[in-house]
């Protein structure tokens, strides 16, 4: 009988590259013990079927062709299985911030949207959270600001490096978390941004829809799983 330990056979052993994603985004832990479990039948097809439940997938625990698609997806760079000491769950928790009054700083943008379109579009994504949370949203000509909003390339100052067109889009951080990080957001420099609401150009990144997206982490919530959400891991347009 094949127990929960059995190992998996060599023709379904994941590439280094899957291993990768399901590291990066929490369906299986950093440390070698949870390597190693990825390499039995049963961890194998748990991590699968996680990915496929934030993949919108139907969860069979098969490495199928949809599923492989999912690594190659564009998508906030955010966790989607989030360890102890992050928010659990897809609400204002524990790490939300503990003041409702909050200023933000827009400290660049990016060259293919103007700066006042920026400003705009920025502006919009925090009155849709204003609009259903307590909190209020002041932009602030400076650093100290609670949230610093950005744009880099690569390796851009913290961690999380980006990687380029497509693949991550953005990231953002809890509040309170990596000390002067929390509550930040970066924005990817290498992807083609554009204003959605003004062109039906289908190549191009809406920036309200990441930016909706990402200032949600900023404020304390997780990824869900309901295609159509916000907090959706995956690009998906929002009006």
């Amino acid at each position: 009988m094949m127990g929960e330990c059995a190992p998996l056979p060599q023709d379904k052993i994941p590439s280094k590259e899957m291993e990768s994603f399901m590291k990066q985004y929490g369906y299986i832990g950093s440390g070698p013990d949870n390597a190693d479990a990825l390499y039995t039948e049963e961890g194998f097809k748990m991590a699968v079927e996680q990915m496929q439940k934030f993949g919108g997938l139907p969860q069979t625990g098969v490495l199928d062709e949809a599923t492989i698609n999912l690594t190659r997806s564009p998508r906030c760079g955010v966790p989607d299985v989030i360890s102890h000491h992050r928010s659990k769950r897809y609400i204002l928790g524990p790490t939300a911030w503990r003041k409702r009054n909050l200023t933000y700083f827009l400290a660049n943008w990016s060259p293919q949207l103007q700066q006042g379109v920026t400003r705009s579009k920025l502006a919009k994504a925090f009155g849709l959270w204003a609009d259903v949370t307590p909190l209020r949203f002041t932009p602030r000509e400076s650093m100290d600001a609670d949230l610093i909003v950005a744009f880099g390339r690569g390796y851009h100052g913290d961690l999380y490096p980006f990687d380029g067109p497509s693949g991550v889009l953005a990231h953002a951080y809890f509040p309170y978390e990596h000390g002067s990080y929390g509550g930040d957001v970066h924005f990817d420099d290498d992807e083609n941004w554009i204003d959605a609401s003004t062109t039906e150009s289908v190549d191009g990144v809406d920036f309200y829809t990441v930016a909706a997206h990402e200032i949600g982490h900023s404020l304390g919530l997780a990824h869900s799983t309901v295609r159509g959400s916000i907090m959706f891991p995956l690009l998906q347009r929002i009006r």
